[in-house]
């Protein structure tokens, strides 16, 4: 994750230094600070839960944060999520449900650390798509934000960094990671926030769960049975739903 990250970092101020130098004064203040603590907190206790619990206890938990967030944006933000947006998110909590089930169970002490990790994630993840769709609807500089929570990210997470841990083919992966997520993946983030509303964003955050299912049979040769498969098609069906024009919303902008 440091490489990562410090990679990134590199690739995205080499080319936009002056940019962020201008922008950083006009989103610096307390919100900032907050919405970098609840990112390196949704990042750390989200990759701990995993060294206490299974896969499927950690994700099951963490992905409660789209539901949180459906429920808090009306109090925060004043966005009430769509009845097509609810419906698309009970088929994705039912799709994650799927794909997870197989792998979930509680039978130790480090079940209920890991499972504790990842509620603690879960609240840091729903912080993360309140603060972000905020900052967005300010017109807040993209690559401006993820700079500024990368970079805390990194000095949290330097102290627990060991280089002699860090091959070369590990070294290149994680740098061409790190490139492809803050050059590309972050900033359409944070840009497609101006479009969408929270609980939109939050659900469409199940699709890391298809992608990642994806990715695991390519590189990993990862077995994709039934429920996997099963649980997939409602996440990739609830995506459609909620990416869909909506007609009553779009009577009510004209």
């Amino acid at each position: 994750m440091v490489a990562a990250n410090a990679v990134g970092l590199a690739a995205l101020l080499s080319i936009n230094l002056n940019r962020v130098r201008t922008e950083f004064p006009k989103v610096a203040g307390k919100k900032l600070v907050l919405f970098a603590i609840f990112c390196a907190v949704n990042v750390w206790t989200f990759f701990a839960g995993f060294k206490f619990t299974s896969i499927g206890n950690v994700l099951i938990v963490h992905y409660a944060a789209p539901v949180a967030v459906a429920l808090l944006s009306p109090v925060f933000l004043n966005e009430k999520p769509s009845d097509k947006t609810l419906v698309a998110l009970a088929l994705s909590v039912v799709g994650l449900g799927l794909v997870v089930w197989n792998e979930m169970g509680i039978g130790t002490k480090n079940d209920m650390w890991g499972i504790l990790l990842a509620a603690v994630s879960a609240v840091a993840y729903t912080g993360v798509i309140i603060v972000a769709r905020d900052f967005a609807r300010a017109h807040a500089d993209a690559v401006t934000l993820t700079v500024a929570q990368t970079s805390f990210l990194l000095v949290c997470a330097l102290p627990f960094f060991s280089p002699s841990e860090l091959t070369a083919a590990g070294f290149g992966f994680a740098a061409a990671a790190g490139i492809l997520h803050l050059t590309f993946g972050a900033l359409c983030y944070f840009s497609g926030l101006r479009e969408v509303s929270a609980p939109t964003a939050g659900l469409l955050g199940y699709s890391e769960i298809f992608f990642g299912m994806i990715w695991g049979y390519i590189f990993y040769a990862e077995t994709l049975g039934t429920m996997k498969i099963a649980g997939a098609v409602f996440i990739v069906v609830a995506g459609a739903l909620v990416l869909l024009p909506n007609n009553k919303e779009r009577k009510t902008e004209t």
